[in-house]
């Protein structure tokens, strides 16, 4: 056994302590301090002092500062590392990677024999086969002899690496949080304890405070701003700081700024923060400046309100619906005319006042509207309150906001009753005129057919002239007044079609050959389908096309190409007509198929003549077939006219 003195385990009381062991069983008799029986007396009464204590401590004697520590401070050596080799090392040879911060803490204590302390040092440590960086709270207080010599310094310390770690860790946290709070798209701010005192406010909340950073944070959020303890907002803090949130939504707030009564409507709310404790200690304010977007709805409210009471005064019918077409609004003539309050005339039951015949086609026209957002157009009749219907010319126009999005539609009803009937007096005078003028017509027409052939050699040139001008203008006015009878025909509903099966590209070729024969100056192609059989009125077909070229002659220059082609589909035959003459405008190609339109275009205007009822009469003709009239046209490129027929089975 090694010669160690005395035992110092039971000499001291220290019994069971695995530092009393170690000292104990070392041999100490190579040491400098020699065997232990030689130690002066405080050594020993001050290992005695730290050897049985729980609080960290080490011992480092005499001048060269040999070490001893006790078993509290083991485990911050770590594991395999300076334990237990530096027990009686002298402090430069124990802890030589951190000598150049003890040091100067060392030669303070042995030349004042002042104690003094240090919190949360860094004092990097070799452990764990590293470097590790390592906190410290300590105190050095030094060690006198009798004669008040410092001959010793005792070391009463604590690592707080780990609560460094997590206040560093916390102010990193705090650091992100205010970050993000900083840069919050919203206003957010953050009051503590029961005083609401401003910890943190971002930029957007201080803009509605209308107020400086540094006159607000650290303060009481209800000193600062005054004017909202009168409001109530003590209560709302008082009530979240107690765990009870608060919501509101566009709440109107009084805020003073400078000598001015600023008016913010916000929506915000007030969310109780949770400390380490588990206990209520903060309120976070979230919220949102939506005053712009109020104002707006209170001018369009007001704006609504006053459109409804000009509405309800006037005698024609007014009518509003949502973006999706569901009617939402009638004016009170609509309930003095039908009878039905305004209560009972929602989404659907408007239809109850639309003649039976036209519900379909009515559903149908204002389905396609909504869908395009294009106008929307249509006759129908309205049933009374006595039982009696009575036409009505319906119009609504979409309303778009600045994005183009629409946000209403706006419609009237007019009454055209008058109108109605007028017109159909009207045709009925046309077609009794027709008829009466086609036989005096056709007397004249063959007198100059006649004279035109037995004497043309007894004539001057002039005579021949005018005659030839005659037959011209006969055969435009017999044009004319056969176009006017069928449009009364249509209106009328009298028209009849003669359908039979046939190829209608003959029909096509027949017409093309005949243009061909009258405008020798024109160029005709044809191109497309050789078979296209329908079930159709070969003699109405005739005049569709034979109008369409006519008006491809009218449109463009001599010289120029026209194109007809013919273009088989799965269930429809294409037939279209292509000139390169002045075009129609954009803005006028959904009008030149009603009745008696004329676009409104210079060139056309002060040479082309007509009543605008060609295409008028031709689409009638094609979508009593079952087909449908389209255009696609630039100014000065030119037009195609197309129209398609069902093809037969």
């Amino acid at each position: 056994m090694d010669d160690r003195g005395n035992d110092l385990a039971g000499t001291f009381g220290s019994a069971g302590h695995e530092m009393a062991r170690l000292i104990d069983r070392k041999d100490w008799s190579h040491h400098p301090l020699g065997k232990m029986e030689s130690w002066p007396p405080l050594l020993r009464s001050l290992l005695n002092t730290i050897l049985g204590n729980r609080f960290p401590m080490l011992i480092y004697w005499g001048p060269e500062l040999y070490c001893f520590y006790n078993d509290a401070f083991r485990p911050s050596l770590g594991n395999d590392g300076k334990h237990p080799g530096i027990l009686g090392a002298t402090a430069n040879e124990a802890f030589a990677e951190a000598w150049g911060t003890m040091q100067p803490r060392f030669g303070r204590v042995l030349s004042t024999g002042e104690s003094f302390w240090h919190e949360d040092e860094l004092v990097p440590i070799l452990r764990n086969g590293r470097i590790e960086d390592v906190y410290w709270t300590y105190s050095y207080s030094p060690a006198k002899d009798g004669s008040g010599q410092v001959v010793g310094i005792l070391v009463t310390c604590l690592e707080t690496t780990e609560k460094v770690a997590a206040l560093a860790q916390s102010r990193s946290n705090e650091d992100l949080i205010r970050s993000i709070v900083h840069q919050a798209p919203v206003a957010v701010a953050v009051f503590n304890g029961p005083d609401h005192v401003v910890e943190i406010a971002n930029e957007r909340a201080l803009e509605i405070w209308g107020r400086e950073r540094n006159a607000v944070e650290g303060r009481p959020i209800l000193e600062v701003l005054p004017e909202l303890k009168e409001q109530g907002f003590g209560k709302f803090l008082g009530d979240a700081l107690a765990g009870i949130p608060y919501y509101a939504t566009e709440l109107p707030v009084h805020f003073q700024h400078d000598l001015e009564t600023v008016t913010a409507y916000l929506n915000f709310t007030f969310e109780p923060l949770v400390g380490p404790d588990g206990a209520y200690e903060a309120v976070m304010a979230v919220g949102s400046d939506v005053t712009e977007t109020v104002l707006a709805k209170q001018r369009a409210e007001s704006g609504e309100a006053r459109f409804r009471l000009l509405a309800d005064s006037m005698p024609q019918f007014v009518w509003t619906g949502k973006p999706d077409g569901e009617l939402n609004y009638f004016n009170q003539a609509v309930s003095d005319y039908s009878g039905i309050p305004a209560s009972e005339l929602n989404a659907q039951g408007w239809l109850e006042i639309v003649h039976p015949d036209e519900r379909e086609a009515n559903m149908r026209m204002w389905t396609e509207a909504i869908t395009s957002g294009k106008d929307f157009l249509f006759e129908h009749r309205f049933r009374r309150k006595d039982g009696e219907y009575r036409w009505q010319l319906s119009r609504a126009r979409p309303l778009r906001d600045k994005e183009g999005k629409i946000h209403l539609w706006v419609g009237t009803s007019t009454d055209i009753q008058t109108m109605k009937e007028q017109e159909q007096e009207k045709n009925f005078l046309i077609g009794m005129a027709g008829h009466e003028m086609r036989n005096p017509l056709s007397t004249l027409r063959s007198c100059v057919d006649l004279l035109q052939i037995e004497g043309k050699d007894d004539m001057e040139t002039e005579q021949r002239q005018i005659l030839d001008m005659m037959g011209r203008q006969l055969e435009k006015l017999t044009r004319l007044l056969s176009d006017l009878v069928d449009v009364s025909t249509l209106k009328q509903g009298t028209l009849e079609l003669d359908l039979s099966h046939f190829n209608v590209t003959e029909v096509v070729r027949n017409v093309v050959d005949e243009m061909r024969r009258n405008h020798p100056d024109r160029i005709f192609n044809m191109e497309g389908c050789a078979q296209a059989p329908v079930h159709a009125d070969r003699y109405r077909i005739a005049q569709v096309l034979g109008n369409l070229l006519g008006n491809a002659v009218k449109y463009s220059a001599k010289g120029k190409e026209v194109g007809v082609a013919c273009e088989l589909g799965p269930d429809t035959v294409l037939i279209s007509v292509a000139d390169h003459g002045v075009g129609v405008p954009k803005s006028e190609q959904e009008l030149i198929f009603q009745r008696f339109y004329r676009v409104k275009n210079k060139e056309r205007a002060t040479h082309i003549d007509g009543f605008g009822i060609g295409l008028y009469l031709v689409a009638d003709i094609v979508k009593r077939h079952g087909g449908q009239m389209a255009v696609e046209s630039e100014e000065g490129k030119g037009s195609i006219f197309s129209f398609t027929l069902p093809l037969a089975v």
